[in-house]
């Protein structure tokens, strides 16, 4: 999920397939459109009958996450016309939880837990991603 940040990191910051490190003042407001996309094959445990062998190999896959340095604001999620075909409910977001690790951290939030991870939403505005037009609350 997208994490906005004022004057971020450039890339080539690290090498493989992990996100870049978010070492920059973030941007207090943000928002994520997805206009007619489809998501596919997202579940968390994957049958002998599904013939994608990447697939076969994988669980446990989420189709959204919040950006793990974006402790301090996620950007909300807007779907419209998106749909997430062969995928279980389980698997449409991983609410991380806040990181007790951050507390006193040079780019945390001091003294409390940062809470970005849980302040935003996914809202699916026409229903087509859900099943009903509604939101998702992480906390």
């Amino acid at each position: 999920m997208l994490t906005v940040t004022g004057n971020g990191e450039h890339l080539p910051g690290k090498v493989g397939v992990e996100f870049d490190t978010i070492c920059k003042a973030p941007v207090y407001d943000g928002k994520t459109f997805f206009y007619n996309v489809v998501f596919d094959s997202f579940q968390q445990d994957y049958t002998e009958s599904t013939t994608s062998s990447i697939a076969q190999n994988c669980n446990s896959n989420f189709v959204m996450r919040p950006h793990p340095s974006g402790f301090d604001m996620v950007s909300s999620v807007n779907l419209y016309n998106s749909y997430c075909t062969n995928c279980d409910s389980d698997s449409y977001l991983l609410a991380d939880a806040p990181n007790t690790g951050f507390l006193g951290w040079f780019g945390g939030c001091g003294d409390i837990v940062c809470t970005g991870y849980l302040n935003y939403l996914v809202t699916d505005w026409n229903g087509t991603f859900f099943g009903v037009p509604g939101s998702i609350i992480p906390n």
